[in-house]
């Protein structure tokens, strides 16, 4: 078998370089660097995402927020009709783990949820993840949720993550797509995400039942939406199937695109469809083949951005584990944020850095 099936409170950290005594240490641990931990399905290590990669990178079944991942990159993942059509990169059934400061990164799909998907078994528990501080990179699929979908009841939390060059070939939803569910999206990321010309979403699609409507409020909060494409033009960043059947709330956000105004509450919403967000570095085009690794979407003095969120309830850090002023910033870095003092214990419990930069804990003693 070619997926790692993860175990219930059995936690895995990566981005280790092997002298640290505690996850705070670790430095350079993101995609590229040198001490990333890479979880890749890349069989025969061709470097392309095809067919004869693993089906899927990581896969759980009731697991619960007593488990962790942390600092690992998950890549390379070829979900087809062989062992599954939804989640190249990871799929979870009824479970709600943490998931924090991983880079989900060219993961395919044949149906939904091409880096990410999440759905609930039939009578069991709904999936309830946690998802702090990750990136969703370069993922497509050929129907829904190239980054990112989540399924009936699955109100997982997003904060602090970055949607980036992800992609659908046929449907909606290039980033992230909502079904019948209520997630929450806070501080978040999005840019440069591609749809077809004749399809819904360019970052984000909300969808409810046709047949049996569900009770749903997705949230997106202090989030940024840039550079999203439906086709070859700027489109709606955030659709609603269905009018009022699909309704969100969307607070403080930025978008260049538009969202669909029937089912929507929008308050304190930024415009930036003529104005300059002033990210860092812009480098590379929309989609999966636009992506340029020297893009860096923190913000500059003087950015739109800067304290247009809403601070009640907004996350204490940004994506670089950074602390954020008491006046927030909109999307997942926080201008001038400042760096936090490391005061360092000792890792306890069984275990040790392995050679690969991975540090396993187990059970209670995590």
């Amino acid at each position: 078998d070619t997926t790692f099936i993860l175990k219930d409170e059995v936690s895995l950290y990566g981005g280790f370089a092997g002298t640290e005594t505690c996850p705070v240490q670790r430095v350079d641990f993101r995609m590229g660097g040198a001490n990333e931990t890479i979880l890749s399905g890349d069989i025969n290590k061709n470097g392309i995402t095809d067919a004869a990669n693993a089906n899927r990178i990581m896969y759980g079944k009731e697991i619960s927020a007593a488990t962790t991942l942390d600092g690992l990159t998950i890549s390379g993942g070829y979900a087809d009709a062989t062992s599954g059509e939804d989640g190249g990169g990871l799929r979870l059934a009824s479970s709600s783990p943490m998931i924090t400061n991983c880079t989900i990164f060219d993961n395919f799909a044949s149906d939904n949820g091409g880096g990410f998907y999440i759905f609930t078994s039939s009578g069991l528990p709904s999936s309830l993840p946690t998802v702090t501080g990750c990136y969703f990179v370069k993922n497509y699929a050929n129907d829904k949720g190239g980054g990112a979908y989540t399924g009936t009841g699955c109100d997982a939390v997003f904060t602090n993550c970055v949607f980036e060059n992800n992609e659908v070939r046929d449907d909606d939803g290039a980033a992230f797509y909502v079904w019948c569910s209520s997630p929450v999206v806070m501080n978040c990321t999005f840019v440069r995400n591609v749809v077809p010309g004749d399809e819904h979403g360019a970052a984000v699609a909300v969808d409810n039942s046709s047949t049996a409507p569900v009770t749903m409020s997705p949230s997106f909060i202090n989030s940024v939406f840039w550079g999203n494409l439906v086709g070859a033009a700027a489109g709606e960043d955030i659709y609603l199937f269905d009018g009022l059947d699909s309704p969100a709330t969307i607070t403080n956000c930025a978008l260049e695109g538009t969202h669909t105004a029937t089912g929507a509450t929008a308050t304190g919403t930024v415009d930036i469809s003529s104005t300059d967000p002033l990210f860092v570095n812009t480098s590379g085009t929309a989609g999966t083949a636009g992506h340029d690794a020297a893009a860096d979407w923190d913000i500059q003095t003087s950015s739109v951005l800067i304290s247009a969120g809403l601070a009640a309830g907004a996350p204490g850090m940004d994506v670089n584990s950074n602390f954020r002023d008491a006046t927030i910033d909109i999307g997942a870095y926080e201008f001038g944020a400042t760096v936090p003092l490391i005061i360092a214990t000792d890792i306890t419990g069984p275990g040790s850095v392995t050679p690969n930069g991975a540090y396993l804990v187990s059970g209670s003693d995590q």
